[in-house]
């Protein structure tokens, strides 16, 4: 069967869809990527900061590097809020291309059991 002009567009929508999801997924890979680091980096902050404040005897050095790990908290706090607010914005792109590429098969599905009506209608008459 020779494959019409809406079959083609249907299957270039596919082929896009297609594309999407795989950068989807490359993002959300690179996402979990980057939180582990972000926490790598948060828990090194930490357990620097924690040595910095138990050897440092001198009040005015600690009150400068307790709010210097309360600035990094919130830094790290920040950053993990970002990566969440993209997971999700990723998450929802993922299930928005999911329908779309449901809606499309179901197209090229309806194209072709049309044209193999047609042709049975012809080949019956």
């Amino acid at each position: 069967m020779e494959i019409t002009a809406e079959e083609e567009h249907v299957n270039q929508q596919l082929s896009k869809v297609e594309i999407n999801q795989e950068l989807n997924r490359k993002q959300q890979w690179r996402l979990e990527e980057l939180e582990q680091d972000c926490q790598s980096l948060s828990m090194q902050h930490e357990d620097f900061l924690s040595i910095i404040l138990q050897t440092t005897e001198d009040e005015e050095l600690q009150h400068y590097f307790l709010s210097e790990e309360d600035e990094v908290k919130t830094l790290h706090r920040q950053n993990f809020i970002e990566i969440e607010n993209d997971r999700e914005d990723l998450k929802q792109e993922e299930k928005q291309l999911s329908i779309a590429e449901d809606e499309l098969l179901w197209e090229r599905k309806r194209i072709v059991m049309s044209k193999e009506d047609e042709k049975e209608k012809r080949d019956g008459a």
